[in-house]
């Protein structure tokens, strides 16, 4: 004969239980907005207060359920946006603020891999040489996720020193490309940024 002794024990006040804190998402392309839902469980004796959800930068807090009954569960509603992560993976931490003594704060996670549209060889222009010389390099936009990108403008921002000059794709090409130059006839460091307007609105 045998003889099983079992304890039921309840949680005393709320218990806040995350079901699944880290969502990974599928490789989607830049520009996408990604929406997920977080099921939280209470798994105490008392109602379950959310009193702060704090996602960071790039995030939007859509909704979230304040109060959760005994043995209930609610949801918060997390957006990602995705622009200017192409080619990178995407990693976002979200602060959850509770009124369960055990577990106060915790966090949930949302990663994924996001796809560039284009992509820009090299994105950086180093020159370097000697007072009075032209120095360039050519930089190439390729798309990636599309068969054609249109470049509709260009506009560099602080010094004059610094000369681009788009160049449209050939006949049976799609690459664009943008000669880069500079010139001093003295020593110095110059910078400046370039900025391309496209057609495409996910990568504006």
């Amino acid at each position: 004969m045998f003889v099983f002794a079992g304890t039921a024990y309840v949680w005393a006040g709320p218990r806040a239980v995350p079901v699944t804190p880290f969502f990974e998402f599928e490789p989607v392309l830049e520009g996408e907005h990604l929406t997920h839902d977080f099921i939280i469980k209470n798994q105490g004796d008392a109602p379950l207060n959310i009193t702060d959800v704090r996602p960071p930068w790039g995030c939007d807090k859509k909704a979230y359920d304040r109060q959760i009954p005994p043995g209930g569960e609610g949801k918060i509603t997390i957006g990602v946006k995705t622009t200017g992560y192409g080619g990178r993976e995407l990693i976002k931490n979200i602060l959850v603020k509770t009124d369960d003594p055990e577990n106060k704060k915790f966090y949930l996670k949302i990663a994924g891999k996001v796809k560039e549209i284009v992509k820009i060889s090299p994105s950086t222009v180093t020159l370097s040489g000697i007072p009075g010389q032209t120095l360039s390099e050519v930089v190439t936009i390729e798309p990636v996720q599309v068969d054609e990108l249109k470049i509709l403008g260009m506009a560099l921002k602080y010094n004059k020193q610094v000369k681009a000059e788009l160049i449209k794709p050939g006949r049976g090409e799609k690459n664009w490309k943008v000669r880069v130059s500079c010139y001093s006839e003295s020593a110095a460091d110059i910078y400046d940024f370039i900025t391309l307007t496209t057609d495409n609105p996910n990568k504006s």
